[in-house]
C-alpha cells in the first residue's frame, strides 16, 4: 500500500514541514523542541492528508499521479489546466 502513496507522500510532505516551520519560525521555543513539532506534524499532516483525502477521492488520486478511473483523470487535468491559467493571469503573464 505504501508504495502505491510514495509520490503523494513525497509531494505532500513538503507542504507539512514548510508550513509548520514558518508558523514556529515566529515562536520563541527552543530548536529541539520545534524540531519536534516539525516533524511531529509533518507526518501526521501528510498521512492523513494521503490516506484521508487522496485516498477517497478519484480527482485528487488522478492529481497526485495514482491509478484511477479514464474520467477522474480528465478531471483531474482539467483542474489542473484550470490552475495554471488562473495563476499565469494572477502574475500578469501571457498577454
Amino acid at each position: 500500500m505504501l508504495s502505491k502513496t510514495a509520490m503523494p507522500v513525497y509531494i505532500a510532505h513538503q507542504l507539512f514541514v514548510v508550513v509548520a516551520a514558518f508558523t514556529l519560525d515566529r515562536l520563541p521555543f527552543p530548536p529541539a523542541l520545534r524540531l519536534g513539532v516539525i516533524l511531529a506534524a509533518s507526518i501526521t499532516g501528510t498521512l492523513l492528508f494521503v490516506f484521508v483525502l487522496v485516498q477517497r477521492s478519484e480527482t485528487l488520486k488522478a492529481g497526485f499521479g495514482l491509478r484511477t478511473s479514464t474520467a477522474a483523470a480528465w478531471r483531474a487535468a482539467a483542474l489542473a489546466g484550470v490552475f495554471a491559467t488562473v495563476s499565469v493571469v494572477a502574475l500578469g503573464g501571457s498577454g
